[in-house]
């Protein structure tokens, strides 16, 4: 679930799907390897993440469809937030709904202490 909300997030920045992929699955995948996930769904959540970078704006294909159709750029983008919001949250619910139906896909992990789960962002301060 993670990995579809950091797609969300980079996706927004960048406005590619392709770019979105294939960074977030060079940064996601070999974590989710090492905690033990299942293979198909590793793959299958980090393709259907990397659909979010065309939906959620600054998307590149909008901005080149509004040129292209002489349509206002600001409402497309408009336009495609909700759509976009939405395959995010369907995303989230399916891993969700797959993980708790079949737990051996997703083992869980030891929960990590609010020290060192706060410190890769420096929000404790020095003393982390």
């Amino acid at each position: 679930m993670a990995s579809i909300l950091s797609a969300g997030a980079f996706g927004a920045v960048c406005g590619s799907s392709v770019a979105t992929s294939a960074t977030i699955t060079q940064v996601a995948y070999p974590e989710m390897k090492r905690h033990g996930y299942s293979g198909r769904l590793s793959t299958a959540t980090l393709a259907a993440g990397g659909t979010l970078g065309i939906l959620i704006p600054p998307s590149v294909p909008l901005v080149i469809y509004a040129i292209l159709t002489e349509q206002n750029i600001a409402k497309l983008f408009a336009a495609a937030m909700v759509p976009g919001l939405l395959a995010m949250a369907g995303y989230l619910g399916v891993v969700a709904l797959l993980c708790r139906l079949r737990p051996e896909l997703a083992p869980p992990g030891e929960p990590a202490p609010w020290a060192e789960r706060w410190q890769p962002c420096g929000a404790c301060g020095p003393s982390c």
